[in-house]
């Protein structure tokens, strides 16, 4: 019980606004959230996973349809999740599309452990955003 809450506990104080995409307030508006755990290969440390990781940022991910944000979360005992965030159900299945085509993405998925280069979509979960809560 406390994993949750230390992983859940500071939720309430994301900020969900981004001026660079010129939306004032998004905490109302519809998104879908994908939730991609992971553990790191052996042999890949934190570096080469950050490396990877800002180029898909940068490479891919950024120039996505319907791409709103995007945070990596590190845990305990080697568990990573990358949590993103897409205007639409049909922007976050063409990414995944996009995704298993992508040179750039094959690179960042080679850091995790027992990833399917052919299916990135595979032990990725997609949920739509109900309700957001605050303070």
């Amino acid at each position: 019980m406390q994993l949750c809450a230390k992983l859940y506990a500071p939720a309430h104080k994301l900020d969900f606004t981004t001026k660079q995409k010129g939306v004032d307030d998004v905490m109302n508006q519809s998104m879908i959230i994908e939730w991609a755990p992971f553990e790191l290969t052996e042999g890949v440390d934190e570096k080469t996973l950050l490396q990877a990781s800002e180029t898909l940022q940068r490479d891919f991910l950024g120039k996505q349809k319907g791409f709103i944000r995007r945070e990596l979360l590190k845990g305990k005992d080697h568990h990573w999740v990358d949590l993103v965030y897409w205007q639409s159900w049909e922007d976050a299945e063409q990414a995944a599309k996009n995704a298993a085509q992508s040179a750039v993405c094959r690179n960042y998925f080679q850091c995790m452990l027992a990833a399917d280069h052919d299916d990135p979509s595979g032990g990725v979960l997609h949920f739509e955003r109900i309700e957001t809560y605050g303070a």
